[in-house]
């Protein structure tokens, strides 16, 4: 491979480029550079899986995994990491891609389908990246509301039904 110039240089000649099975890219090498240093990112990970199927299957899932996060990697470059100065100042600019929590748990799902990959053929395993509980919060308040109301319609449905429970009854420890 030759050497690659860093993102910033103004060096013409053709940057390489990681493809899937099919040909298509996966995007500049040097994408995985920053600041001229080598960093281990998903497009990089399928050259290091030496088996030729899991390889494959590899390359594919870090493909649908990369159009996954496209809006990501909008916002990161264009809102949280830098302050894009069009975004900023002009009307005229390009929105940032939408982004919602459906599109971020799907993103994070084709993450997790590229790991899993790997983990299974070198490991035998995988592991389950989804949690259900928050880490606190407005959210985490909300979901013990609702179980609060859900415990309030299951005792309301246990009295109209004659079944009694001694724990309906009587102060509660809180």
């Amino acid at each position: 491979m030759t050497e690659m110039a860093p993102p910033h240089s103004t060096a013409t000649e053709a940057k390489p480029e990681s493809t899937t099975k099919m040909g298509e890219p996966l995007g500049p090498i040097y994408d995985a550079l920053s600041l001229g240093k080598s960093n281990l990112t998903f497009r990089l990970l399928a050259e290091y899986v030496h088996d030729g199927e899991t390889k494959a299957k590899v390359e594919c899932l870090t493909s649908n995994a990369i159009d996954g996060t496209e809006f990501c990697r909008d916002w990161r470059n264009r809102r949280i990491a830098h302050q894009d100065l069009r975004l900023a100042l002009e009307k005229k600019a390009e929105l940032l891609k939408p982004a919602s929590r459906e599109k971020l748990r799907k993103a994070l799902q084709a993450l997790a389908a590229v790991l899993n990959a790997v983990s299974h053929h070198y490991l035998a395993s995988t592991t389950y990246f989804e949690h259900e509980t928050s880490a606190g919060g407005a959210v985490s308040l909300l979901y013990v509301l609702q179980d609060g109301v859900n415990t309030a319609a299951n005792r309301r449905d246990r009295l109209n039904n004659g079944i009694y429970d001694p724990n309906d009854f009587g102060p509660k420890n809180v």
